[in-house]
């Protein structure tokens, strides 16, 4: 089974990840379509480069065998994403996901470019799925690349669980300036848009195959929430999924916390800088263009 975590950026999925890494039955792989750019440069959360990682290169060793892959440059010709290029090819593959059509989605994905690159990308991310669980003898890998045409495309293609984990946008965009992302208008920009575009491809996922959760409740509730979750794929909540030691994960993290705090057990709580860092004019930009749609998710003060 996949569990594909769906969302925007800094809304909790590298914890929520290494939370579930923690059953016995689940693998958590972080932001799994990074894996094939950079992988001499990339780093694990164990903090080792992902070619150097020993789990991870026992993974892609089993995988350069059984797909005939040199190893020294196996990410060449076995790509686990698909970089946009503004092509028009690129153009057509996106008013076709977004048209939502599952037939046309199929049709698109034999005769458009981008759009087959796309799928044999999503295909080639599964054989990483299958090398997993087959050295790890567990059964649900999860993948929080949070993508919302790969959302699409695993759920179409591989039949995908998808759990739309959600953030107050607020949050979402202080994190993003406090990154380096943008100004407030910028951040708040791109959220609403790959919001919308999500909320939009869920639509036709099967209500069995969907589980929407909040990053808010998640840490205020951690037991409760991940017992639903638990529920949702079939497993038993365990006590021991909370506690989370730095160092003991193999994901490739989109948060640098990961990597950086090698040490300390982390607890689960609450970020919510945004309320001191935030300041009334940002607010009214971000009223102005994400109100709406934070409302709509269920964020009213």
């Amino acid at each position: 089974m996949i569990l594909y975590i769906a969302g925007a950026g800094h809304s909790g999925s590298s914890l929520l990840d290494v939370i579930l890494n923690n059953h016995p039955k689940i693998i958590g792989t972080g932001e799994l379509h990074r894996l094939s750019l950079n992988p001499n440069t990339r780093i694990c959360s164990c903090g080792e480069l992902i070619n150097d990682c020993p789990v991870w290169r026992k993974r892609i060793k089993q995988l350069c065998k059984e797909k005939s892959l040199q190893l020294e440059d196996w990410e060449m010709s076995f790509s686990t994403t698909y970089l946009r290029s503004g092509s028009l090819s690129n153009k057509i593959n996106d008013l076709v996901y977004w048209s939502n059509i599952d037939e046309v989605i199929r049709i698109f994905s034999k005769l458009n470019p981008f759009s087959i690159g796309l799928k044999k990308s999503i295909l080639n991310t599964n054989a990483i799925h299958e090398v997993i669980k087959s050295q790890e003898n567990i059964r649900i890998v999860v993948d929080s690349t949070k993508n919302a045409i790969r959302m699409k495309g695993l759920n179409l293609f591989l039949d995908a669980k998808i759990l739309f984990l959600v953030r107050d946008g607020r949050a979402v965009t202080a994190s993003a300036i406090r990154r380096g992302e943008g100004n407030m208008t910028k951040v708040t920009k791109n959220w609403t848009r790959r919001m919308k575009i999500l909320t939009r491809l869920q639509n036709k996922i099967p209500s069995e195959q969907l589980l929407q959760i909040k990053y808010e409740d998640l840490c205020t509730d951690p037991e409760g929430i991940i017992s639903e979750i638990c529920k949702y794929l079939s497993v038993e909540f365990l006590p021991t999924m909370l506690k989370i030691h730095p160092g003991n994960y193999h994901t490739i993290p989109g948060n640098p916390w990961l990597v950086n705090d090698q040490t300390s057990e982390i607890t689960i709580k609450k970020d919510e800088r945004w309320r001191n860092e935030l300041t009334p004019q940002q607010l009214v930009e971000f009223e102005k263009v994400g109100g709406l749609v934070n409302r709509k998710l269920g964020y009213v003060s």
